[in-house]
């Protein structure tokens, strides 16, 4: 039983890596001008999203 425990741990841990993953890759490929946009016109996700995006090391 402890090694079944021990590999659900580890696919639920691997799961939660390609969340993180995808997330990551999807800020970053966002358009910066579409962004700038939307921010522009007073969209709050997207001033919090420039933010992110202009400082990357906050977000890795």
């Amino acid at each position: 039983m402890d090694i079944f425990l021990s590999l659900l741990l580890q696919f639920i841990l691997i799961a939660l890596n390609a969340v993180f993953a995808c997330a990551e890759i999807a800020v970053l490929s966002i358009n910066d001008a579409k962004t700038a946009q939307l921010a522009a016109k007073g969209d709050r996700r997207a001033v919090r999203l420039a933010r992110l995006k202009n400082q990357p090391a906050r977000f890795l």
